[in-house]
C-alpha cells in the first residue's frame, strides 16, 4: 500500500500542471475530440464512443463552435452530427447529450424545426456560407460524420504501480482496492481520495467499461443513510442516481455496487471482501492566455493557450484595444517555436512575428492570430 500512496502522492505534486486526452483523441480548447472518419447514422457506432465515458460533441459558447468547426473542417468535412436533440421547434426545447447547458445554440434561420422533414437532431455546418449554422437533420441519415467528446484530464490516461492500474477521467484519477467498504475508503484516504461517487451518465459509463471489466461487479462509495436515501463516502451532492428500481437484492443490505451484465447499481453487503474504487481528485488547471477574448484592454498580458502546461494547446486570436487617443504597442516577451499575426481594425496585416520584437500600431484596435503552434507571452500597453 506504501507504494500506492508513494506513487500517488508524486502523480499530485509533480505532473498536476499538464492537460491531455485519452490516447486517439485531440486536445481542442477545453475538449478533447476524436474524428470519425466514415460517415454514420447518430445511433450506429456511437458505442465506442460511450465506452469511454464520451458523447457527441456538445457545444456551449460561440468560441467552441468555432473551435469544432475549423476541427471538422480539418478533418475535410462539410457536416457533422451534434451531442443535441430537439423536441421541438425552439432552441429552448434542445437538450446536450451531456446534459451540460445547452442555453447558446447558432441554429440556421427556421431552425429547429422537429415538426418539419428534418426530424429532431442536429447537425452542423462546416463549409460553405452557412459555417457553423445548425441544421435539425433525421437521425436516421447516414451522410455525416461525428466527431467524440471526451472531457479533458490531468497528465495522461492511465498509470500502473504495484501490478494495479490508475485510470483518469475528467481530473480524477481511479483504481481497485480490495476489502470491505471501511477498509477500501481507509487506503482510498491515505491518497486524498475516497471509495467512488458517480455523478453523471458519462462518469457512469466510464466506470462500467473501464474499471468494471474485471471483476464483473465493484462496489460504489455509497451507505444507505435513511430507508431508501444514500450518501456518498466524499460527501459530494446525490446528484445521480443509476439505481435498478428492480432490484431483487435483500433490502437489509446498505451498500451499492455496480455490474457489467445490466449496467445498473444493486444492493450489496458492505463488510464483505470485494472490489471498490477508488476516486482521487486531480488539482484543476486554470488558463490565463484570454485566448479568443473580442476586447482585451490595455495595459494587459496574454499568452498562447495552455502557456506553461504541457500538451495544451489551441488556435487564439485576441481583439486588442487602447483608451481613444492611444496606440497598442505590443511587446512580445516570448517565441518558443511560435508564429502570430498582427492585424489593424480592417484586418490589414502589420506584422508577423516569430521572435521577441515590439510592435506598434498606428490605431488604438489590433488583431492578433495564433495558429496554436508552440507556445509565446506578451503584452500589450497603451502608447
Amino acid at each position: 500500500m506504501k507504494v500506492i500512496f508513494l506513487f500517488l502522492s508524486f502523480i499530485l505534486s509533480t505532473l498536476s500542471q499538464n492537460l491531455t486526452c485519452m490516447y486517439g483523441y485531440d486536445l481542442v480548447m477545453n475538449k478533447c475530440l476524436r474524428y470519425y472518419g466514415s460517415d454514420n447514422q447518430i445511433h450506429s457506432e456511437i458505442y465506442e464512443c460511450r465506452l469511454f465515458g464520451g458523447t457527441l460533441v456538445t457545444i456551449n459558447n460561440a468560441i467552441e463552435n468555432r473551435a469544432v468547426v475549423q476541427y471538422a473542417s480539418d478533418q475535410g468535412q462539410d457536416r457533422i452530427w451534434l451531442g443535441s436533440y430537439c423536441f421541438g421547434n425552439t432552441s429552448s426545447s434542445c437538450y446536450n447529450d451531456d446534459y451540460s447547458d445547452s442555453s447558446y445554440s447558432n441554429f440556421a434561420p427556421g431552425n429547429p424545426l422537429v415538426n418539419g422533414s428534418e426530424g429532431s437532431c442536429v447537425s452542423m455546418i462546416t463549409k460553405g456560407s452557412h459555417v457553423g449554422r445548425w441544421f435539425s437533420s433525421n437521425c436516421n441519415h447516414n451522410f455525416y460524420s461525428f466527431i467524440c467528446q471526451l472531457p479533458t484530464t490531468v497528465d495522461g490516461s492511465k498509470y500502473k504501480s504495484d501490478g494495479k492500474w490508475f485510470e483518469n477521467f475528467n481530473n480524477s484519477a481511479y483504481y481497485v482496492v480490495e476489502g470491505s467498504i471501511d477498509e477500501a475508503e481507509i487506503e482510498c484516504q491515505k491518497n486524498n481520495g475516497h471509495v467512488v461517487s458517480i455523478h453523471s451518465k458519462q462518469e457512469n459509463d466510464f466506470i462500467l467499461n473501464r474499471m468494471a471489466l474485471v471483476p464483473e461487479n465493484v462496489r460504489l462509495g455509497a451507505k444507505r443513510v435513511f430507508n431508501n436515501s444514500y450518501a456518498w463516502a466524499d460527501g459530494t451532492l446525490w446528484d445521480f442516481d443509476f439505481r435498478d428500481q428492480l432490484d431483487d437484492m435483500p433490502e437489509s443490505l446498505d451498500c451499492l455496487e455496480i455490474f457489467t451484465v445490466h449496467q445498473l447499481w444493486s444492493r450489496t453487503d458492505c463488510d464483505t471482501t470485494a472490489s471498490n474504487i477508488c476516486k482521487i481528485p486531480l488539482p484543476p488547471i486554470e488558463d490565463n492566455s484570454h485566448c479568443n477574448t473580442t476586447l482585451l484592454m490595455s495595459p494587459s498580458t496574454f499568452t498562447s493557450y495552455g502557456y506553461g502546461m504541457q500538451g495544451l494547446q489551441s488556435p487564439c486570436t485576441w481583439k486588442i484595444v487602447a483608451p481613444g487617443p492611444y496606440q497598442v504597442n505590443l511587446q512580445f516577451l516570448e517565441m518558443r517555436n511560435s508564429s502570430v499575426t498582427v492585424l489593424d481594425a480592417s484586418g490589414k496585416l502589420i506584422a508577423s512575428v516569430n521572435s521577441t520584437v515590439k510592435v506598434l500600431a498606428e490605431s488604438n484596435i489590433v488583431t492578433v492570430v495564433h495558429n496554436g503552434q508552440g507556445t509565446f507571452k506578451a503584452s500589450a500597453l497603451a502608447f
